[in-house]
């Protein structure tokens, strides 16, 4: 005998019923929509590129200290604190930076930076002198070596009165650097 009551489906949808379980999973939603939009954002902030500027200031070394000119980028990045670091080729200093200053705010601070290696290369060079002049022992006076080193004191010593600071420096050339 043919079953006479059909199975009936039941095709409505219950809005209420619907809203009842988005509101139960809430943060799930809230969560799925918001950490997709988070990274999207972070990585939007992220490939934007914060302009930097590489200062240049090319230097000719008028008065070498006592131990030769190869010395001085080595020691005008100690004296800047870090700031400025010896150019890979030539007598150059280099400076990164994102604000950069106005080029005579730079040259002074190179000013400022050569009066102090003036200052280091000659209290060296006056110690080198003292030293040879008062405490070697008289029989090393003729020496060559003890000459040669006591002269190159007294050389730098002369030269730095006569010259002034021992570098100097070219107008500083300041450009953007290309992420």
């Amino acid at each position: 005998m043919p079953d006479t009551n059909p199975t009936q489906y039941d095709d409505e949808i219950d809005l209420l019923e619907m809203l009842e379980t988005l509101w139960a999973s809430r943060l799930v939603v809230l969560a799925a929509t918001l950490i997709p939009l988070l990274v999207s954002l972070l990585m939007a902030y992220m490939s934007m590129s914060v302009p930097s500027y590489e200062v240049q200031a090319r230097f000719s070394v008028r008065v070498a200290p006592m131990n030769g000119p190869g010395s001085i980028g080595a020691r005008l990045t100690v004296l800047s604190n870090g700031e400025w670091r010896p150019a890979d080729v030539g007598s150059a200093l280099l400076l990164t930076t994102e604000s950069p200053q106005t080029a005579a705010e730079y040259q002074d601070s190179l000013a400022e930076l050569n009066k102090a290696l003036g200052e280091e290369i000659r209290s060296e060079a006056q110690l080198e002198a003292n030293f040879l002049a008062d405490e070697i022992n008289n029989s090393l006076r003729g020496d060559e070596w003890f000459e040669n080193i006591f002269l190159n004191a007294n050389r730098v010593l002369f030269l730095l009165e006569q010259k002034g600071e021992p570098l100097e420096f070219s107008p500083v050339s300041i450009n953007q650097v290309t992420q």
